[in-house]
């Protein structure tokens, strides 16, 4: 569900996005676009702070994300797209995934008995990942990523579960690769030799790994 839900916001994004190159007098629409975004979301009443960090807090705790935010995903990126506006939209996946994968945990959790938190957890995750691996064409880096971007407990890291994360990863790359839809990035990379610079560059990750907790 998530996969495919990457392919419909992938076909969206990628319309307003040739609409607006052909038409780029809608800029000036970028205001009502922004208006319209704000009708839906509370016509869906969803808080307009709702984020990425939202849906990751609520993964992290296992509580459910709210499940009308996998529409109101794709009609804002794509309203906001239209306009000529600024939007991430691999955190827009993530979230549409999410949304995706609480109403499935939702619907899990009323016939199974137990840890009802872990299957949030579980489930949400392999939703980000879905998406995340459909909308990017990267099943492997998607599974990876939204492991470090929740950065759960190493409790949870030891749940057998999680191995339905990578499989959820796979089958939505599989079902965006069957319809051609995805951010496919093909670059030729040169493996790098050792030279004299490979203690700057350690040095250098150290620093920023260094900055990044700081921060």
């Amino acid at each position: 569900l998530a996969g495919v839900g990457a392919v419909v916001l992938s076909v969206l994004a990628g319309w307003s996005e040739t609409l607006h190159g052909d038409a780029s007098w809608t800029l000036w629409l970028l205001p009502l676009f922004s208006i319209l975004g704000i009708f839906v979301y509370q016509k869906l009443s969803i808080p307009l702070s709702t984020g990425t960090l939202s849906v990751v807090d609520a993964q992290r705790v296992g509580k459910p994300v709210p499940v009308k935010l996998a529409l109101a995903i794709p009609l804002g990126t794509a309203l906001t797209l239209l306009g000529g506006g600024s939007v991430g939209k691999e955190a827009a996946a993530l979230q549409m995934g999410g949304a995706i994968a609480s109403g499935t945990a939702s619907w899990i959790s009323r016939r199974e008995t137990g840890d009802k938190r872990g299957i949030y957890r579980t489930v949400i995750l392999c939703g980000m990942a879905a998406a995340f691996s459909a909308f990017m064409f990267a099943p492997v880096a998607a599974a990876l990523f939204v492991l470090e971007l929740t950065r759960m407990k190493p409790s949870h890291l030891r749940d057998a579960r999680l191995l339905c994360v990578p499989l959820s990863s796979a089958v939505a790359y599989a079902i965006a690769r069957v319809c051609g839809v995805g951010n496919l990035w093909v670059v030729a990379v040169d493996v790098p030799s050792f030279s004299s610079c490979l203690l700057e560059v350690i040095v250098l990750g150290a620093l920023c790994a260094f900055a990044g907790v700081a921060f």
